[in-house]
């Protein structure tokens, strides 16, 4: 929901690993957080065993630091988002993922 609220729609990346690399190669969040925030999600939703609260902590850790970079760096969400020429643009952050915008 955090990343629609920016444009990006579902469906473009096939995996959590797919897109994991889009918001890497887009933004600048740190990626340590964004692979245990994958690893998690990864786990909760492929694995037969129980979560457990240290794992519901954990990710809600690592969601509100990745929640918190992406504002950061792009403004609230309600808000338009400049291109590189600092044209305002409502089609969102997905822009940014297809022409390979922010760090690689």
């Amino acid at each position: 929901a955090v990343m629609d609220a920016y444009g990006y729609t579902k469906g473009e990346p096939a995996t959590a690993r797919e897109f994991a690399s889009q918001v890497r190669k887009a933004l600048s969040v740190d990626p340590g957080t964004l692979h245990e925030f994958t690893t998690i999600f990864e786990e909760a939703r492929y694995s037969d065993h129980e979560m457990t609260l240290s794992y519901r902590d954990r990710a809600v850790a690592a969601f509100s630091s990745l929640r918190g970079s992406v504002s950061q760096e792009l403004g609230p969400p309600d808000h338009p988002i400049p291109d590189e020429d600092g044209v305002i643009r409502t089609t969102g952050l997905f822009s940014r993922f297809r022409k390979g915008r922010g760090k690689a």
